[in-house]
């Protein structure tokens, strides 16, 4: 496969696979879970029928019948098992209460590792993985029609938004601070085909105001607030993509249970500024600086009428505590501001 291939792939193209494979009449999958157990011999089941897959809403497959079964029922879509998550977000309670009477299965790309607490709420779970082999030959043979639409919905590399945490600067004789070390650990469920090599991850700051002012003054006024301050603005590249604790401490020579961040030291149970982890971060990616700029003491609120897509995904990620996407249009338009800005700046000072 093209070097590269993996960095611009999108699930829709697993989307894509299935229903042509399904209505070829040759779409087969390994099954990999049978009814929350492991199946270490695993067996391929065909797909007598599958539904098209009109949206992106869970569950992703409204109706699949595999061979052997009497009965259709839902399916959710994955790269990877370790992705699925709908069962821990209350929104989604209802839905994956019916996936579950409706004996809802996952299909993945490949399985690595069971989800948080799965089990517990689905004991039941079927897990399925496609045909890796035929996924790659069916990419290989439709690679240029893939590319050239994938290439039209975003750039060939992406640019992630994150906030700073504490540990983004916070250090102790046990460990440096993330801006140093260039490790992160996402703190939602974004993978290696998610974030990729050579991708951008922009930390932001901010100051100023709490998310509660910030979300009651935005469902009133449909503004940002006045006093909320863009602090920091950090770059990264991503220089290795997403592993597993496990596997970052392995190719580092860590113990384990080495804090990899300032919230998993022994000094940070004693520090009332942070909230110490009672459960190590799972997952790691290392970066390289690229653009470091500090006290900035912008007003989100101006800034949202030159760059109104930056400050609504600063919103985004504040409100929700994960990382989001955002077009490279509005990056460019992110530098280029601040490059500006700190030009004005630095006259004004000299």
């Amino acid at each position: 496969m093209p070097a590269g291939t993996w960095a611009f792939i999108h699930e829709s193209t697993i989307y894509e696979y299935l229903m042509i494979r399904s209505d070829e009449g040759i779409l087969r999958v390994k099954q990999v879970f049978e009814k929350g157990n492991v199946l270490f011999k695993r067996r391929w089941v065909n797909v007598v029928e599958m539904r098209d897959i009109l949206n992106t809403r869970f569950p992703d497959i409204s109706g699949i019948r595999f061979k052997g079964q009497e009965y259709e029922r839902p399916a959710e879509v994955k790269f990877v098992t370790s992705s699925f998550d709908y069962h821990l977000h209350r929104r989604y309670a209802r839905v994956f209460a019916e996936f579950k009477n409706h004996r809802g299965c996952i299909i993945v790309l490949r399985h690595d590792h069971l989800p948080q607490s799965l089990i517990e709420q689905y004991p039941n779970v079927d897990i399925y993985e496609i045909d890796e082999t035929d996924y790659i030959a069916f990419i290989r043979e439709n690679f240029i029609r893939l590319l050239n639409r994938q290439m039209r919905l975003h750039t060939y590399k992406r640019i992630w938004l994150m906030q700073q945490s504490k540990n983004f600067w916070y250090e102790n004789s046990e460990v440096a601070p993330a801006a140093i070390t260039g490790r992160w650990c996402p703190s939602d469920n974004l993978n290696g085909f998610d974030l990729a090599l050579n991708d951008m991850v922009v930390f932001v700051r901010h100051s100023g105001k709490s998310y509660q002012n910030v979300a009651k003054y935005w469902n009133r006024a449909k503004e940002i607030i006045p006093g909320w301050i863009l602090e920091d603005i950090f770059v990264g590249r991503v220089i290795f993509p997403i592993l597993s604790r496990y596997e970052y401490c392995q190719k580092h020579h860590y113990h384990i249970d080495a804090p990899l961040w300032y919230d998993e030291t022994a000094a940070a149970t004693r520090d009332t500024r942070v909230r110490a982890r009672t459960v190590k971060w799972p997952k790691v990616f290392e970066f390289e600086p690229v653009i470091n700029l500090k006290g900035l003491g912008l007003s989100l609120r101006q800034l949202q009428a030159l760059i109104p897509d930056f400050v609504t995904a600063v919103l985004q990620v504040f409100a929700t505590h994960v990382s989001r996407p955002i077009e490279i249009e509005t990056y460019l338009a992110l530098i280029e501001y601040l490059a500006q800005y700190e030009n004005i700046r630095a006259k004004s000072d000299g």
